[in-house]
């Protein structure tokens, strides 16, 4: 069995804010098993290069990234490699909402 293992989080269904590290995890223990483990190592590396750079980090992580943002930083650093990134979450205190910033790429 691969499953991620929590409680059902019936307080942040729906909103977004669920960190998908133990989901994306959970999938690499079945790459492994499947004996993939070249594609089950780039999806490890890059969700702890995410977290390492704190790269839209879920709020269980003291970020203020969605579910959405972080994988979307995840994705694009298997896609790109272990640097790709084009934004960053900020917390704006004035509203205590997030706003993104886009990064410019130099070419």
């Amino acid at each position: 069995m691969f499953e991620a293992v929590h409680g059902t989080a019936p307080d942040i269904a729906g909103k977004n804010i669920a960190n998908p590290t133990a989901l994306l995890l959970s999938s690499c223990m079945m790459l492994d098993h499947m004996e993939l483990y070249s594609h089950s190592a780039n999806i490890k590396e890059a969700i702890y290069t995410t977290i390492q750079q704190r790269d839209n980090l879920t709020r269980d992580l003291k970020g203020v990234g969605t579910t959405s943002s972080f994988t979307e930083s995840v994705i694009k650093r298997l896609d790109k490699g272990p640097n790709a990134t084009n934004k960053t979450y900020t917390l704006n205190t004035a509203t205590d909402k997030p706003k993104v910033e886009q990064k410019v790429e130099k070419k």
